[in-house]
């Protein structure tokens, strides 16, 4: 009997150890999840700071688009200003009165 009594101490402590290490893994196992969680808010907080920033990006790129559209829009009615005034000091000549040059050579 009196060997028995280390056998039982024995299977105890290596229940005791098998029982910490499941006890060790189950949290490990629960820290996991908040740690993935943690990683997930972290990346979703980035992520939507990124997309602050592309729409503030956007809203500048818009108004660059609409102040380039009025320059153009200007320059367009001082090119329309500037033909008329040239079509009116001298007529443009038509196709039929362009003059043609022949080219001669020398040899």
């Amino acid at each position: 009997m009196l060997t028995a009594i280390p056998e039982k101490v024995e299977k105890n402590e290596v229940r005791q150890a098998e029982s910490i290490e499941m006890s060790r893994q189950t949290m490990q196992s629960l820290a996991h999840p908040r740690e993935r969680a943690m990683q997930v808010q972290e990346k979703l907080e980035e992520t939507q700071e990124q997309l602050r920033q592309l729409q503030g990006d956007e809203k500048e790129t818009q108004d660059q688009l609409k102040h380039l559209e009025a320059e153009q829009k200007e320059t367009r009615e001082q090119i329309l200003g500037i033909k008329a005034v040239l079509e009116h000091q001298s007529p443009q000549p038509s196709h039929a009165e362009v003059v043609r040059i022949p080219l001669t050579t020398n040899f």
